[in-house]
């Protein structure tokens, strides 16, 4: 059975490789605003032939004109899509055969519209592959596992109430 969810270490590399492998035709790249193009240069080393890859740099809801306009239209309709956290709300949410969420630690707060439209997102598309990457060491406690595994594998450890009353009394 190939599953297609999975946390992994920061390996960017291997994300893209793997990417490439399924033939995926619609990639969304999540990541903090200052890596997005980070991820462009490394698609362009791991995947030297790869479909367009647009750049969410503006919200579809600003006004822009002349080239600034094109680009962000160019960039909404490109089969690969690198957003930030802050602009994932702007994205289809729908579509999707990949998803890939760097620093998916920044999802551990289930309250926020990141998290919110993250878990959207996912339910969407349920049958993308959905990768989350950290390099960041997690948890501070086990409470902060709950919102990226629960975004990555929708309901896996139950409902949060249930989740937070049982680990909670571990971390004491």
């Amino acid at each position: 059975m190939l599953f297609r969810s999975y946390i992994l270490t920061h390996n960017t590399p291997a994300s893209i490789t793997a990417a490439k492998r399924l033939g995926a035709s619609k990639d969304l790249i999540v990541c903090p605003a200052l890596v997005r193009l980070n991820w462009r240069a490394e698609l362009d080393k791991w995947w030297p032939k790869h479909p367009d890859v647009g750049i969410i740099q503006y919200g579809k809801k600003r006004k822009l004109s002349g080239p600034k306009r094109a680009d962000r239209d160019r960039a909404y309709a490109a089969p690969i899509q690198i957003v930030s956290y802050e602009l994932l709300d702007q994205v289809d949410p729908r579509g999707w055969n990949v998803i890939i969420f760097d620093e998916v630690h920044k999802l551990k707060g289930t309250t926020t519209k990141a998290y919110k439209t993250a878990q959207g997102i996912v339910k969407q598309n349920i049958n993308a592959f959905v990768w989350g990457l950290t390099a960041t060491l997690m948890p501070d406690r086990p409470s902060d596992c709950y919102g990226p595994i629960d975004v990555i594998w929708p309901g896996r450890l139950g409902k949060k109430f249930y989740f937070m009353h049982r680990y909670t009394n571990a971390e004491r």
